[in-house]
C-alpha cells in the first residue's frame, strides 16, 4: 500500500485579530505561521502531509475542522486562499484551493470557494463535446 504525501499552505492574508490568530495557529498540530506588515501567511510544518486535523488543547489532542476553524480567523475584507496538493505516488495526484472571506458582522460565518485539480474533467467534457476523456489516474 501506498503512503499518501501532501503539502499546503496559505497566501498572505489579514487576521481578524491577529493576537487570536497567533494563539490559535500555534495550536494546530503539524503548522508553522509567519507575520509581515498585518499579513499572516499559514503553512505546513511537519512531514504528515494534508491539512491539519488536531489542535493542542493543553497536553489533549483535539480533532477538529481545519477550513472551519481557519475561516474564523480572516478578516471580513480579506480573502485567505489555502492550497493543497498530494500524491500516492503516481497512481493519484491531487490538488484542492480554497478561497474564504472572513464573516462580516452580522453573517453566520465564512465563506468558501473551492475548486478541484479533478474539476477538470468536467470542464474539459463540457468545452469539448462528443471528445473522450480519461482519469489521469491508474
Amino acid at each position: 500500500m501506498a503512503n499518501y504525501f501532501g503539502s499546503w499552505r496559505s497566501n498572505h492574508f489579514k487576521p481578524r485579530d491577529l493576537d487570536a490568530f497567533i494563539e490559535w495557529a500555534g495550536s494546530i498540530k503539524g503548522t508553522d505561521w509567519a507575520e509581515e506588515n498585518g499579513l499572516v501567511v499559514l503553512y505546513q510544518d511537519d512531514a504528515d502531509g494534508g491539512l491539519p486535523s488536531i489542535r493542542m488543547n493543553d497536553d489533549d489532542e483535539v480533532e477538529i475542522d481545519f477550513l472551519v476553524e481557519f475561516g474564523a480567523h480572516v478578516a471580513s475584507d480579506s480573502v485567505a486562499i489555502i492550497m493543497e496538493i498530494g500524491s500516492e505516488k503516481l497512481r493519484y495526484l491531487v490538488g484542492t484551493a480554497t478561497a474564504i472571506r472572513g464573516a462580516a458582522e452580522g453573517e453566520d460565518g465564512p465563506e468558501t470557494i473551492q475548486i478541484s485539480l479533478e474539476d477538470i474533467y468536467e470542464r474539459a467534457e463540457a468545452a469539448w463535446l462528443g471528445v473522450e476523456v480519461t482519469p489521469a489516474s491508474i
